[in-house]
């Protein structure tokens, strides 16, 4: 089953490490479910670009266990379709990069105990054969028929609203008016533990 707040969370970012943000702090929400939450991408350069993010802090997706491996795929068979539809995607790409974890320079998230403390999450991004646009912003998939390519695009806060509405729409979602044990698996699930508080940081953090 897929939820999401009727009202969307004001962002109260985990510090220790950005994905580990749960539901109901999290300004870029879209949906979640027991194991993973989907987010509207910070950098919206493909428009309608997701991540997937486990809600339990795991390394790889090899240490997966069998109950998150199966709702994501749960969840993976409702969204594929949904990001295909609601701006007339031809496909999607989904990566799972845990890059930043591992850089010297600003690893994120930091490391843990001197060594790199990855979180698995995926980007996944819709791609169009021709020139789109969305309220007024147009988009231009210059690669497509190839990987894509990242690159900076300043997307208003307003559009991005309207980008997780209209993706919304495409899926069924059920409703909830705010977080409980119920409504926010990571409370429920035991993921956030004692010591680990949220705090404010810039919109649009993300590991890679």
């Amino acid at each position: 089953m897929l939820f999401a707040f009727r009202h969307q969370p004001k962002e109260r970012l985990e510090s220790r490490c950005v994905s580990c943000t749960r539901p109901s702090a999290d300004s870029n929400i879209i949906c979640f479910t027991r194991h993973w939450k989907v987010l509207l991408h910070p950098n919206q350069c493909g428009l309608g670009a997701v991540l997937i993010v486990s809600l339990r802090h795991v390394a790889s997706v090899g240490k997966l266990n069998v109950d998150e491996a199966a709702d994501f795929h749960r969840l993976f068979v409702l969204l594929e379709p949904a990001l295909e539809k609601v701006f007339g995607a031809s496909l999607v790409n989904v990566s799972c990069d845990r890059n930043w974890a591992f850089r010297k320079a600003n690893p994120n998230p930091p490391f843990f105990e001197g060594r790199p403390n990855p979180h698995v999450h995926w980007h996944v991004v819709p791609r169009y054969p021709r020139k789109i646009s969305f309220d007024s912003v147009e988009w231009s998939d210059t690669t497509f028929g190839e990987p894509f390519v990242w690159r900076k695009k300043a997307v208003p806060l307003g559009v991005r609203v309207k980008i997780i509405r209209a993706i919304r729409r495409k899926l069924p979602i059920s409703f909830v008016k705010k977080a409980n044990q119920s409504t926010d698996p990571a409370f429920a699930s035991g993921t956030f533990r004692a010591g680990h508080e949220p705090r404010h940081r810039l919109r649009g953090s993300i590991q890679r």
